[in-house]
């Protein structure tokens, strides 16, 4: 006996099933499924190769689109492509929810979910949530990370782990960290240690990539993406299929990413506060004593890496469509995937700078400012002894201490047509900063910044970057020179340092060189600080002494994250 619903009009059947869907957008199409399951004439109907329009209305409502819209500068999606798309993702949120960690299919989905937090506006999230993504990335990477150690010796440096290390910092919340047993983030801590502690053999990328510094520099487009390492060799370029189309990406930093998660996860215990010393600043001034005070160290602790997750509205009723989100982008406010926008160039077209001019690798402004944060020093031991395979990587010897890091940082731009500060060869490859040894001067005027050079007479003419938008609104700057210095109060507790550096336009990798601001203080060091600024809100990278002999030196990790005004 054929089903009551095969005698309603086709439209008016695809509406129900739109509705029905609509009303949960968040939960599994089941309603549609129970539709399909009716009878063979309601499954042929209703199939997506019958009613591909049916399914791409689905998707919008259900997944944000504007960001892959603003980054293609594509017209609308067609309707195939939208439904296709839509039986990808559930696909990949089914092995969410089941928790499957097998190797099927994984590259294609990590990069999926990866992208999809990208792309979104919010509607991405609340599925990838809903589906429970952080109980699965955090038990991808506690059994997956480590998974080839024993025929490779050290974790590899692949697309799956980079992708998987990302997915767990865009992914992962402060609540969920905080809710992980210690015995869970101690096992998660001492699966990345190695590559977050050991530079010899996870390298800061930028040592071993051929960017060029500018736009100006990207004569050969093609330039090979195999990226060497001392650990190994391995292709950061990968197809990755999205709305029908393959595209080549190339994966994010292992290295960065494992950094990211590390101070992630060591935040959530609590540091102890030094019970010896003076409660604040005043009875520090009374005992006439010098350093951090109780209250200083009380600031540290509550020190926070910035999670893009924690922004992340608790309840999902108040989200709108795809299709409402895509207007997001005409409102005052910037969406939410715009955040991204810098991350996602840096994947999508690091050797083409030009492909895309709505999009670049940094955004001039994004460093200037207070910066506040941490930094860990690495194990001794361990440097000593990187060369050699430990027996077994949980025996690594941790961090040994963390300390408090600031900087009120100023960027100064050069536009045309004024001729950038010169750079001393392949600076951002071997020796990043060695040009800050030329600058002998610095001249502030209402014209702007002169950066004087030490061994030619020529002085470069910068521009302080201004919040004042029209100032530098469709101006593409040729450099970027970044100086700063720590606040007073910090000063008092932690030293006082100042910084130069500079900003390589082609990725948006930053350098800064930090050295003490009193003479005397020499003691202190210069060390050298190198990383990505990561959705607009927090720069997380590697440090290391200036060293000037063949020993290994000191080296570690830092985070900070931009203070709001």
């Amino acid at each position: 006996m054929p089903s009551y619903l095969e005698s309603i009009p086709l439209d008016i059947l695809q509406h129900i099933a739109y509705m029905c869907v609509a009303e949960t957008p968040f939960e599994p199409m089941v309603t549609i499924l129970q539709l399909l399951l009716c009878s063979r004439t309601l499954h042929h109907s209703l199939s997506i190769q019958s009613c591909p329009e049916l399914y791409a209305r689905v998707f919008r409502v259900k997944y944000d689109i504007a960001a892959s819209l603003r980054r293609s500068r594509s017209s609308l999606l067609i309707t195939s492509s939208l439904a296709a798309e839509l039986r990808r993702r559930c696909i990949v949120l089914r092995r969410i929810r089941r928790c499957h960690l097998s190797h099927e299919d994984l590259l294609s989905h990590l990069w999926t979910i990866y992208v999809m937090v990208l792309e979104s506006d919010e509607l991405n999230e609340a599925q990838l949530k809903t589906a429970d993504i952080s109980h699965f990335i955090t038990e991808l990477v506690r059994h997956r990370l480590h998974q080839d150690v024993a025929t490779s010796g050290w974790p590899l440096e692949n697309q799956s782990n980079a992708i998987m290390i990302w997915i767990a910092c865009l992914s992962l919340s402060t609540e969920h960290i905080s809710q992980l047993k210690i015995e869970e983030r101690n096992e998660l801590l001492s699966l990345l240690r190695p590559i977050a502690m050991v530079s010899s053999k996870y390298p800061s990328i930028a040592l071993y990539d051929t960017y060029p510094h500018t736009a100006a520099d990207a004569t050969n487009p093609d330039q090979a993406m195999l990226i060497k390492t001392p650990s190994q060799s391995y292709e950061r370029r990968g197809g990755f299929l999205e709305y029908s189309q393959q595209f080549i990406l190339s994966s994010p930093s292992l290295v960065s990413g494992a950094v990211f998660l590390t101070f992630a996860l060591k935040e959530a215990s609590v540091l102890q506060v030094p019970t010896h010393l003076p409660i604040n600043r005043a009875a520090a001034l009374a005992a006439q004593r010098a350093g951090p005070t109780m209250e200083d160290y009380a600031v540290m602790t509550r020190s926070r890496t910035p999670l893009i997750a924690d922004s992340f509205p608790l309840k999902f009723s108040n989200l709108q469509s795809g299709d409402a989100s895509s207007n997001s982008d005409a409102t005052s406010q910037p969406s939410r995937s715009s955040v991204h926008d810098e991350d996602f160039y840096r994947i999508a077209h690091p050797f083409r700078p030009l492909h895309l001019p709505v999009l670049r690798s940094y955004v001039p402004g994004s460093l200037t400012g207070r910066w506040e944060g941490t930094y860990m020093v690495s194990s001794l031991t361990l440097l000593d002894n990187a060369t050699h395979r430990p027996p077994n990587f949980s025996t690594l010897p941790d961090f040994t201490s963390r300390h408090a890091m600031q900087c009120e940082l100023q960027e100064h731009l050069c536009f045309p047509p004024c001729v950038p500060f010169p750079r001393s060869g392949d600076d951002f490859l071997n020796m990043p900063v060695q040009w800050d040894q030329d600058v002998h001067n610095r001249l502030d005027s209402q014209k702007g910044t002169e950066f004087c050079h030490a061994r030619i007479t020529q002085n470069f003419q910068y521009e302080p970057y201004s919040s004042n938008t029209s100032v530098h609104a469709r101006r593409d700057p040729l450099d970027i020179i970044i100086t700063g210095e720590t606040t007073q109060e910090f000063n008092q507790a932690w030293g006082a340092f100042r910084f130069i550096g500079r900003v390589r336009l082609s990725d948006g990798w930053v350098v800064l060189r930090r050295e003490p601001k009193h003479a005397g203080d020499e003691g202190l060091g210069t060390w050298i600080f190198e990383g990505h600024v990561l959705y607009r809100r927090a720069l997380v990278g590697k440090w290391r002494s200036n060293r000037t002999t063949d020993h290994p030196g000191v080296e570690g990790i830092f985070s900070l994250g931009k203070r709001k005004d």
